[in-house]
């Protein structure tokens, strides 16, 4: 059980290394994603959005 908790965490980090090292982090919650931006957290429907969001 443990690892499906860690899986967006590890999934999340890996492209982040892969994006250059922008400041990419967040976590699974039952209403979407809780994506890390300008230095607190914003609600997102899902993890690619806030990864389309962060690209831009």
């Amino acid at each position: 059980m443990g690892l499906y908790f860690l899986y967006p965490y590890v999934r999340t980090k890996v492209r982040n290394d892969l994006n250059g090292g922008k400041d990419m982090k967040g976590y699974t919650v039952e209403s979407g994603y809780m994506g890390y931006v300008n230095g607190e957290y914003m609600l997102f429907a899902s993890e690619m959005d806030y990864e389309d969001y962060m690209e831009k």
